[in-house]
């Protein structure tokens, strides 16, 4: 009785800051519930964000239990550090395992997450907003550009100013940015947008900033679609057709690919490539088709994707 007592008086403790998660996300301040060399994790649905020292983490778990992770790293930082956020009066515990030493509680959640020294006078900032997770940069006054990394990852440009993001068989959206300066007269939007530096390299660039003034950048770690079944999948290329719809192709070894308008709807061999386009507000596939032939021994994949000026698709 005295256990079931103990339990219950956790859980009253528990219940309202998990209610006010789903409102808006919070960060816990890591005391052991997760590897060591995360500082802070927070949790909104179905995706986790861990920041480290060295990057931070953006996990989705599928309805099918299967996970796509982006890595966010800086090629500027030196010697970045993380600093905890504004300190919230809500906190989490690990009752794991009958063995009350090792549960852990009281884990002291914050609103947010800085990175100092990400770049030369470039600092980072992760928060939420409605459940989206998002990544200020701060830059210092005089300073206009910002490198953003997506280890193992394949950008590219839309028109709207937005990217996607391909990794581990699923399509991240990274909403075009936003940049303002805080002056005596108030807030003044300033110019922004995103250069494709590399496949997996961004370069985010301020234009007519007052060198006086800090500028804050603010994109949003959006929507993800994954494109995958039951085996290994893995998305290869990503590009933007003129129509906006978003291209990805790769390589499958699912014979439960969830195929759409497929022009080639049988996988043979040991694994086919796959070509998708998908609509860039939705992230709902327009087509998504097999490509291969019928060898029982031979691997295929499609390791590039683009569009004619006709429109064509092009594989590669």
């Amino acid at each position: 009785m005295n256990r079931i007592v103990v339990v219950a008086a956790v859980l009253a403790a528990v219940v309202p800051s998990l209610f006010a998660a789903q409102v808006r996300p919070v960060f816990e301040v890591n005391r052991g519930q997760t590897d060591a060399a995360v500082r802070a994790l927070a949790r909104s649905g179905r995706d986790t964000l861990l920041v480290t020292e060295a990057a931070a983490l953006l996990v989705r778990r599928g309805a099918d239990g299967a996970e796509a992770t982006l890595r966010v790293g800086f090629p500027d930082a030196s010697s970045p550090r993380v600093e905890l956020g504004r300190a919230l009066p809500s906190t989490s515990h690990y009752l794991r395992g009958r063995d009350p030493s090792e549960w852990i509680t009281g884990v002291p959640h914050v609103a947010d997450v800085h990175v100092r020294g990400v770049g030369t006078g470039v600092d980072a900032r992760f928060h939420a907003d409605r459940g989206a997770f998002e990544l200020d940069l701060d830059l210092a006054p005089g300073v206009v550009r910002a490198r953003i990394a997506f280890d193992a990852a394949t950008c590219s440009l839309r028109d709207d100013g937005s990217v996607a993001v391909a990794v581990d068989g699923a399509v991240f959206d990274v909403t075009a940015p936003r940049a303002w300066q805080d002056a005596a007269t108030g807030r003044r939007d300033v110019a922004v947008r995103y250069v494709v530096e590399s496949a997996t390299t961004l370069v985010v660039e301020v234009d007519g900033a007052d060198p006086m003034l800090a500028v804050r950048v603010d994109p949003v770690l959006g929507a993800v679609t994954y494109l995958g079944g039951s085996a290994p999948d893995f998305a290869r290329a990503i590009a933007v057709h003129p129509s906006g719809d978003v291209l990805v192709a790769g390589s499958t070894q699912s014979v439960d690919f969830p195929l759409a308008a497929a022009l080639d709807g049988v996988r043979d061999g040991g694994s086919d490539a796959f070509v998708a386009r998908l609509d860039p507000d939705t992230l709902a596939p327009v087509f998504l088709t097999f490509l291969g032939g019928s060898s029982a021994t031979t691997v295929e994949g499609a390791y590039g994707i683009g569009s004619a000026s006709s429109g064509a698709i092009v594989v590669a």
